[in-house]
């Protein structure tokens, strides 16, 4: 049953009003009642000449939920500034079962940014 849209994060979550959000994948694992939700946020990169427009990317966040209605508060995966290149998440990610042990791959790619943006 659908229900009316409502943020995923507190007024007081450290990510909001930050930057763009991109590429939501929503994930649950087999046999794991939690939802994930990752995606990726600008922080740095603005286009030049155009106000309140960002470029593509940013660092990867994730965060949890047990009940769909309270979300854990987003933390960093992989950081724009490990090749400072901003990312986005491409799809969901792929499950496997490895010595018993859970390994999530999430395909991402990096954007390169405009050149008239303040990434360069």
């Amino acid at each position: 049953r659908w229900t009316h849209p409502r943020p995923a994060f507190s007024a007081k979550s450290q990510i909001l009003n930050q930057g763009a959000q991109w590429g939501p994948v929503l994930a649950r694992a087999e046999g794991d009642p939690s939802m994930h939700l990752f995606f990726s946020q600008s922080h740095t990169c603005r286009l030049l000449g155009r106000e309140e427009s960002w470029s593509p990317g940013g660092d990867i966040y994730l965060t949890t939920s047990a009940d769909s209605a309270k979300w854990s508060e987003p933390r960093v995966l992989l950081s724009q500034g490990q090749n400072g290149l901003p990312k986005v998440t491409a799809n969901k990610p792929a499950i496997f079962s490895v010595k018993g042990k859970g390994l999530w791959l999430l395909p991402i790619w990096r954007e390169l940014p405009q050149k008239k943006s303040t990434c360069t």
